[in-house]
């Protein structure tokens, strides 16, 4: 099964928070893409603006709900590995 890493397209684009809903909007179909994520002043993630109904999000927490120990200890390897 291939990661999440694999899948995604890389070089997101950031709309930044001090940035209008028209600002937004032509960025996301400039780009053509459904959702673009929010960052504040330090390009930090501070949200998500998204054209379609958002279904849900997995944190960390819900993992270690779910997940074995090791198995949240490897996604937390994994993530801080590739930062």
């Amino acid at each position: 099964m291939k990661t999440a890493r694999e899948m995604m397209h890389a070089g997101a684009s950031c709309v930044q928070e001090t940035e209008s809903l028209m600002d937004a909007a032509r960025l996301m179909g400039e780009l053509d893409v459904g959702a673009l994520p929010i960052c504040g002043p330090d390009d930090r993630l501070q949200g998500v603006i998204a054209d379609r109904r958002l279904v849900g999000m997995i944190s960390e927490a819900d993992l270690a709900r779910h997940l074995s120990e090791e198995q949240v200890g490897h996604f937390v390897e994994s993530t801080c590995a590739t930062r």
